[in-house]
């Protein structure tokens, strides 16, 4: 069940990434990146994405998996968060690559797969969907904030 929720979610970020590979060198030929209005555009595209994924877990998810797959759609649910993040966090781990400044994505993972870890143990009481759900989002909500904190303070030191 878990698998079929984040399939989904690993989907979009795999559009997002394919998205950024082509406008990211025009990007980064600007002098002075906008990085406001980049954030902007970020978690716009995110939020008019996750709408689009709303109703696809809400109206077509059923159609598609079948009702023995009703778990992966509660997690599909849950994961909303992650995909309104999902463009900024592809961003984030592109523009530390392309200043090849590889250890801050790279750590961030780290940290974000350990402390994800610790939520999925804390929550060991609950259900295996509630568990795979607490997981996968705190993974995303850790890994986004980290990046984030990175950028904010990359582009506030020059």
């Amino acid at each position: 069940f878990y698998q079929v929720a984040y399939f989904l979610l690993t989907t979009m970020g795999t559009f997002f990434v394919n998205i950024s590979t082509i406008y990211f060198p025009k990007l980064i030929s600007i002098e002075k990146i906008p990085h406001r209005k980049v954030i902007f555009y970020h978690i716009l595209s995110g939020s008019i994405l996750s709408i689009f994924y709303w109703i696809f877990v809400k109206y077509c998810f059923s159609f598609v998996y079948g009702d023995a797959y009703s778990d992966s759609k509660n997690i599909a649910f849950w994961l909303l968060p992650a995909v309104i993040l999902m463009p900024l966090r592809v961003y984030w781990t592109n523009y530390f690559t392309l200043k090849q400044k590889n250890k801050i994505p790279i750590m961030a993972s780290i940290f974000a797969a350990a402390s994800a870890a610790l939520v999925y143990l804390w929550f060991s009481e609950e259900t295996f969907v509630y568990r795979s759900a607490a997981y996968i989002l705190s993974l995303q909500i850790i890994l986004f904030s980290v990046l984030g904190w990175a950028y904010l303070r990359d582009i506030t030191k020059k």
